[in-house]
């Protein structure tokens, strides 16, 4: 422990403490989900941030849907959904979001809203959705979208640079320059994005 933490509550922790305990984890989601499990079972009198039944958020991501969208969640469930995280902070989680959804115009809102509209919503004609609801797209495409999507949720940003770079030269070599160029500007937008995040 920090014998110079002038704060309050680690000197008065400090005092208290008999024993101290080590769990190894392998990265940072590990320790958060150790975290918010051990506070649940034990209940520390001095931790009660999770002690209720709050818990971290997460990104879930159905493939299993015909058109999927990112939603945020506080619980896993064994649905054959895909879930990311655990993030820190709502705030993170939003900004996450937030990126995603400049960058792949994938749609936000529920299954009724989608269902029942006749015709593309404002974020179709912001260029921020591709108006599944009206068929403006097909499942395959928008699925080559929500698999990109994971990608980038997973971490896995060089292997989404590639695929999108293979894309791009197909798509120009099949004299398909304009969607060649949303590619680009897709790419070029995660480029910035993943440089912004190792300064």
């Amino acid at each position: 422990v920090n014998e110079t933490d002038g704060r309050y509550q680690v000197r008065f922790l400090v005092r208290r403490a008999t024993q101290v305990e080590l769990l190894a984890t392998n990265n940072e989601k590990e320790a958060l989900l150790l975290e918010n499990s051990l506070i649940k079972q034990y209940k520390p009198p001095y931790n009660v941030q999770l002690r209720d039944d709050k818990t971290y958020l997460s990104l879930r991501l159905d493939p299993r849907e015909d058109f999927p969208r990112v939603t945020i969640v506080r619980r896993y469930k064994k649905d054959g959904a895909r879930y990311f995280g655990p993030y820190h902070s709502a705030l993170a989680i939003r900004q996450t979001l937030k990126q995603i959804h400049r960058m792949f115009p994938l749609r936000t809102c529920s299954d009724n809203v989608m269902h029942g509209r006749s015709r593309p919503c404002l974020y179709y004609q912001m260029k921020q959705c591709l108006a599944p609801c009206v068929g403006l797209i097909d499942r395959a495409a928008y699925h080559e979208i929500t698999e990109q999507v994971a990608l980038i949720l997973d971490g896995r940003t060089a292997d989404l640079e590639k695929l999108l770079l293979e894309k791009i030269r197909a798509l120009a070599a099949e004299l398909r320059f304009e969607e060649a160029a949303v590619l680009r500007d897709r790419l070029n937008d995660l480029r910035v994005s993943t440089e912004r995040q190792r300064t």
